[in-house]
């Protein structure tokens, strides 16, 4: 399968929608990668890095996504790139 990352940006969200969003992430199957997990938590705008090795295609990675930043209600955006090694 291949290995897609994850970069999700919420726009004027608390802590509790992260934590919302890390839940609904991982039953979409993707996962926080290595790297720092949430980057530039106290500003307005902040990013975080998922990676998941268990969907096969790039428009199943998006849909899931999708749907898992539905549940929050909050304005987002996010990119998805396949890994390579």
């Amino acid at each position: 399968m291949a290995t897609f990352s994850t970069s999700i940006k919420l726009l004027a969200a608390n802590a509790e929608d992260y934590l919302k969003l890390l839940k609904e992430m991982e039953r979409k199957l993707f996962y926080p990668s290595n790297e720092p997990i949430i980057i530039g938590y106290q500003s307005e705008l902040c990013q975080i890095l998922f990676e998941t090795s268990s969907i096969n295609s790039l428009f199943e990675a998006t849909r899931a996504v999708s749907e898992a930043l539905s549940i929050i209600g909050k304005k987002f955006s996010f990119t998805i790139m396949k890994v390579k090694y």
